[in-house]
């Protein structure tokens, strides 16, 4: 099956920056931004999110990880 994916785009980085932000915090708020934006998504598939500086993290129907829901929404 192939996974659904989802740009995640400089400006959401940019948004996530200005919250104070850095490393795996603000590309984590940069994904939730682009979750936020998609109508269409089941975490129970996996995803692809590609960065603007060509990364790419795959997730699986395990993630996010019980750590990502801290409660620390902008």
């Amino acid at each position: 099956m192939d996974k659904k994916e989802i740009r995640v785009t400089q400006e959401m980085i940019d948004e996530a920056r200005r919250l104070g932000l850095t490393g795996s915090d603000l590309v984590m708020a940069a994904i939730k931004k682009a979750i936020e934006r998609e109508t269409i998504i089941s975490l129970n598939e996996g995803v692809r999110f590609i960065l603007p500086d060509g990364q790419v993290i795959e997730t699986d129907e395990s993630w996010p990880p019980p750590s990502a829901t801290d409660g620390q929404d902008g």
